[in-house]
């Protein structure tokens, strides 16, 4: 019989139930976290799991908590290297069982320390930048204070470095280098003892004429256009995701990212594996605009504007001026024409701006930002703005997303191996049942405990044509194990700003504390702009309240019905706003 591990703590002691399934027995032990064998740690916060008993360690009764039964204890390691013993246990009638481990702490640190980190070292690769461009280099370093002298230098020329409070930057002026086939960046220090340091950064600067750099067009569905080369742990902020057949002037390259130039002033980054290189001459893409149409659709108000080039273009909403603003890169003005139709119901009326000589802006500017979502599609010769009318109160969906899911992808790992996969699963399938009893139509973008990617989760809510969307997760964090608690809402478009607070408010009624209210949200999920879209962090399974808490089903039960209160009463609004009574 093989079992995976991969949940395993020590002692491993389990009782094999079938093939496939083991179980602790009912009076155990288990050590959850622990310092290394050896470390440098002067103290540690153990932690401990234990089932039903009197729970001490090392000797000390330390209450576990009652839905989780982790229990833990910061412990004073022995100075100079010597053995620190730790014990945990757990007594029950006469069985009494303990697990008990040696450590030896309070060693110094003997890693070597160094003055640049290599592995953060930014940009890396080749960068290929125009002559009146300067390349940026930062870097961190685990001897700042240790250093007499740093400096940065590009095939032997020194540049000075200077430290923000974080990382080491330096700038080099492309210019210098018209001439070279490729710039080699070096970093040399000098520490307070005298000891000499040199490094090869992994990264190096062709300079090349910007006429040289060529025209791309991306060639994958939802290629995603970033504001900047900064890594965001779950993705963007992205100035938009475009369909493919939209053109790009490059004016630079760092490794394997394409800098895009859409004007003078604003630039964005693509990787290569979303593009292909346009032929040699191929001119970019540009056009004057003449007309823009305005005109009530069965199910939606449409703005269509001509796009006979494939210039870039991105959405931005403004709910503070009740307007979606559209912009558009390389398009000048021939407006003579902007058509409206009568019977428009959410739409005021359309303007334009031409910011500058390469931009262009529509204005479609709203009766009231109380809309239900907006939706920009690409055509072969146009962009065609929806905004959806409200839904009839009967026929509205609901869509539930419980994230992660399936056998691996379980989300974080509470301190006592509560599993968040398995925690917002159980409080997805109660708001549904509650919202059901409410007479809602409900839709369960992930059902059960499979793991659909978060674009086929994506595509999934769209093509069901939900009319809300909400996503169920529990939060986690570092530390030690009462250090963040709370619970969150949070959102990407400012549209949806007034679904997260009522949500937040409606959660704080609960006896959880207060994490935040969270904007501008990255996560794939959050991105929508066809419905209002929110995710709800119940609270964090890192710290031992919080996860006690979501372990008791019956409070999983009232956060669920906390949730659908708020999905009520935000629906409740809407209608209201929209002229229909509940």
């Amino acid at each position: 019989m093989r079992y995976s591990t991969r949940e395993w703590k020590v002692p491993y002691r389990y009782n094999a139930i079938s093939r496939n399934e083991l179980i602790r027995p009912e009076i155990f032990i288990e050590l959850r976290r622990a310092p290394d064998f050896i470390t440098t740690d002067s103290s540690f916060q153990f932690l401990f799991r234990a089932g039903k008993g009197e729970t001490r360690i090392n000797g000390n009764i330390v209450e576990p908590y009652s839905n989780t039964g982790i229990f833990f204890k910061e412990i004073a390691l022995e100075p100079y290297g010597r053995r620190s013993r730790v014990r945990g246990s757990v007594a029950y009638g006469d069985l009494h069982i303990f697990y008990e481990d040696a450590y030896f702490a309070n060693f110094p640190d003997t890693s070597a320390k160094h003055p640049v980190i290599l592995k953060s070292v930014s940009p890396r690769g080749t960068v290929i930048l125009p002559p009146d461009d300067f390349l940026r280099i930062t870097f961190s370093s685990n001897m700042v204070e240790d250093i007499d002298t740093i400096l940065l230098y590009a095939n032997g020329m020194p540049f000075p470095l200077w430290h923000n409070g974080s990382r080491y930057v330096g700038e080099i002026p492309c210019r210098l280098f018209e001439d070279a086939d490729s710039a080699y960046i070096q970093v040399a220090a000098r520490d307070k003892n005298g000891t000499d340091y040199s490094y090869d950064l992994p990264v190096s600067l062709k300079v090349r004429p910007e006429h040289s750099f060529p025209l791309i067009e991306n060639t994958s569905d939802y290629t995603p256009a970033s504001y900047s080369r900064g890594i965001v742990r779950l993705g963007g902020p992205y100035l938009n995701e475009y369909m493919p057949g939209v053109r790009f002037a490059t004016n630079g390259k760092f490794g394997d990212v394409f800098r895009v130039k859409l004007n003078e002033s604003e630039y964005a980054y693509i990787d290569e594996k979303h593009v292909k290189i346009c032929s040699p001459g191929t001119p970019r893409p540009a056009y004057n605009i003449t007309s823009i149409s305005i005109f009530p659709d069965s199910n939606a108000e449409r703005v269509v504007i001509p796009w006979p080039e494939p210039v870039p273009y991105a959405v931005f909403p403004e709910p503070e001026f009740q307007r979606i603003r559209i912009r558009l890169y390389g398009v000048h003005s021939n407006s003579t024409w902007i058509t409206h139709r009568n019977a428009l119901e959410l739409i005021d009326n359309v303007s334009w701006e031409q910011k500058d000589a390469e931009t262009y802006d529509v204005h479609v500017n709203l009766k009231d930002k109380n809309i239900w979502g907006y939706d920009l599609k690409q055509s072969r010769n146009f962009l065609a703005l929806d905004i959806k009318y409200p839904p009839k109160r009967n026929d509205l969906l609901i869509a539930l997303e419980a994230g992660h899911g399936g056998d691996w992808n379980w989300g974080a790992v509470g301190l006592s191996g509560l599993k968040e996969k398995d925690i917002y699963l159980d409080v997805t399938e109660k708001l549904r049942d509650i919202l059901k009893e409410m007479g809602y139509n409900v839709a369960e973008i992930r059902a059960g405990d499979s793991s659909p990617s978060l674009r086929e989760r994506w595509l999934l809510t769209d093509s069901l044509q939900a009319d809300v969307f909400v996503s169920i997760h529990a939060n986690a964090a570092g530390g030690n194990y009462l250090r963040v608690a709370g619970t969150s809402t949070y959102y990407n478009n400012p549209f949806w700003q007034d679904f997260a607070e009522i949500a937040y408010e409606k959660l704080l009624e609960l006896p959880l504390d207060e994490f935040g209210r969270v904007g501008s949200f990255n996560y794939m999920m959050c991105r929508m702009s066809q419905r209002p879209s929110i995710l709800v962090e119940q609270a964090f399974m890192s710290h031992a309240e919080d996860e006690n808490k979501l372990a008791d089903p019956e409070f999983r039960y009232e956060i669920a019905a906390k949730i659908a209160e708020s999905i009520n009463a935000y629906i409740d609004k809407k209608m209201r706003l929209n002229g229909h009574q509940k």
